[in-house]
């Protein structure tokens, strides 16, 4: 939660140290945290983690895309990108695209599926959304 709260001043940046923290998942003993009882995800846990979820955002993601690319004018864009200092935007949407195949291999490594799945994060918003509609561990 910190990070995210810095990343409103420091943009993207501030999402480095997150990335270089060790994961509660991947331990250097090797073992696996073990829930004793009854462990319940919350609400939005559960919401966040169902494939409708991601399913529908893919096609949010999509449909603003073709909208974009059907009813935009790239002309327009440069124009405000040379006038209106548009470029650390630009830079943090790269970083943050770079980071989603970092987070992404990690996660292919962790859950034992072809590396490869990571160079689907270069494809923003879309790539991160389809990996996690094909991941097994997801609720259906």
């Amino acid at each position: 939660m910190p990070f995210v709260l810095l990343s409103f001043g420091l943009r993207a940046f501030a999402l480095l140290p997150y990335y270089e923290l060790p994961s509660p998942r991947r331990s250097s003993s090797g073992y696996k945290i073990v829930h004793f009882g009854n462990h319940r995800r919350s609400g939005i846990h559960r919401i966040a983690g169902h494939k409708l979820t991601h399913g529908i955002l893919l096609l949010l993601n999509v449909g603003t895309a073709f909208y974009g690319f059907t009813q935009g004018n790239s002309a327009v864009y440069m124009e405000a990108f040379r006038q209106i200092f548009l470029y650390p935007y630009d830079d943090d949407f790269v970083l943050l695209t770079l980071l989603s195949v970092i987070a992404l291999f990690r996660d292919s490594v962790f859950s034992r599926r072809s590396r490869i799945w990571a160079f689907i994060g270069l494809i923003p918003l879309i790539g991160p959304l389809l990996y996690l509609i094909v991941d097994r561990r997801s609720t259906i």
